[in-house]
């Protein structure tokens, strides 16, 4: 017998016992009309979790499109390095390592199964909302958020296979729902490009009350978890841990191999971000089409205990990266501020930083925009992403 065999044989017996106490004691609320909710009432509440979660993206995708321009897109397109290095870490780096994780901390089969499905899922569109509070690149996560989507529909499946083939009826990828999430995805954000092409007033409003909805939405759907599903937060030790670990050690990942690879500090920040941030609600789906025994209830621990836990972390992230630009001095008085591109131009030729004479490597272009666009210029710093953003591509079309 394998090392392997003999690990999923004690795990599969440790399995047996915790189901036949769980019995008792843990029941599946979908399937027992006495449990913590009713069969009915948990059918009505997974009915509007679906509904918040599809009209969460929709509203993010919306408003970050109104605050994109066509330009940014290419800009990226035309230069692939981030977009290839998001792809690589959603369906690569990040399987692998928390595969390895996982064998490390000999995790029961439900988590090991969540953890698998949640390693291998592409960007969530809920990610870019932190990327905005973060002063990241959107542009870069709005399209390693689209791209990790489609290339998902080839990579998931063979992570999937590759990572839980040992154990009896793996994961299925529905292919219907992630096209769903596709469309979520790509339209939002297109009209929200139209929106701004045609009135750039209109496009303020929409992306400010958009993300201040969402932001709310985000709220509404921890509570409705955490009523539907108070179970979670009696789960073991290395649940909770692996639930809580997940995204710092994502970020991390991210952070650093961008940092590697020489990149600026906002495309950094946008990949630390879109790696720990997974598709929460693609994840979800797929449990409940792969796993719909009388104990799928504990295939879903794992994910709404790490979806929770996410939130609270890439918000305090937010919160502390700001706290730090306020405390070093990095934000000025929105009404002190020019409020288009010719006058950042304006602002920071004007100051006294060594730029490269001559423009002759990509190098040269790149010292040329960190330089103008350096966190020690105050003004710059505090611009809208709108105004930053298409300063940077201007300044890569232009120089």
């Amino acid at each position: 017998m394998s090392s392997h065999d003999f690990r999923r044989s004690v795990i599969l017996e440790d399995t047996s016992r915790m189901n036949a106490t769980s019995t008792a004691t843990t029941p599946h609320p979908s399937n027992n009309a006495e449990g913590p909710l009713a069969d009915s009432t948990m059918t009505k509440l997974q009915v509007i979790m679906d509904a918040l979660l599809i009209t969460l993206t929709v509203l993010l995708m919306l408003s970050f499109g109104c605050s994109l321009h066509i330009k940014h897109i290419k800009d990226h397109f035309s230069r692939p390095i981030g977009v290839v290095l998001g792809v690589l870490l959603h369906f690569i780096v990040l399987p692998y390592m928390f595969y390895a994780l996982d064998q490390v901390m000999m995790l029961d089969r439900y988590d090991e199964m969540s953890l698998t499905v949640l390693a291998t899922c592409p960007a969530g569109g809920v990610s870019n909302l932190y990327v905005y509070y973060a002063d990241g690149d959107l542009a870069l996560g709005v399209i390693v958020t689209a791209a990790s989507t489609v290339l998902g529909l080839a990579f998931m499946p063979l992570n999937m296979w590759l990572f839980s083939r040992a154990w009896d009826g793996g994961p299925v990828l529905p292919y219907i729902q992630t096209f769903i999430s596709l469309v979520t995805i790509l339209v939002p954000v297109a009209t929200g490009m139209i929106v701004l092409r045609f009135s750039q007033s209109a496009a303020k409003w929409v992306s400010i009350l958009g993300s201040i909805t969402a932001t709310v939405m985000i709220v509404g759907t921890v509570g409705l978890s955490s009523y539907m599903y108070p179970q979670m937060y009696l789960s073991s030790w290395k649940t909770w841990f692996i639930a809580a670990a997940f995204a710092p050690l994502a970020f991390i990942t991210g952070y650093l191999l961008s940092l590697l690879m020489r990149l600026p500090a906002d495309t950094r920040r946008t990949m630390g971000i879109t790696t720990s941030a997974k598709s929460m609600a693609l994840c979800l789906t797929i449990i409940a089409v792969s796993f719909q025994s009388s104990d799928y209830i504990r295939y879903l621990v794992f994910p709404e205990l790490h979806s929770i836990i996410l939130m609270v972390e890439l918000a305090l992230y937010c919160l502390g990266y700001r706290f730090y630009r306020w405390c070093n001095g990095k934000y000025v008085m929105s009404s002190e501020l020019p409020t288009d591109v010719s006058a950042l131009d304006t602002q920071l030729s004007s100051s006294d930083c060594e730029e490269p004479t001559q423009i002759t490597t990509i190098e040269d272009l790149n010292v040329t925009i960190n330089r103008r666009m350096s966190d020690s210029h105050a003004l710059a710093a505090s611009y809208p992403p709108i105004v930053t953003s298409e300063y940077k591509s201007e300044l890569r079309m232009n120089l």
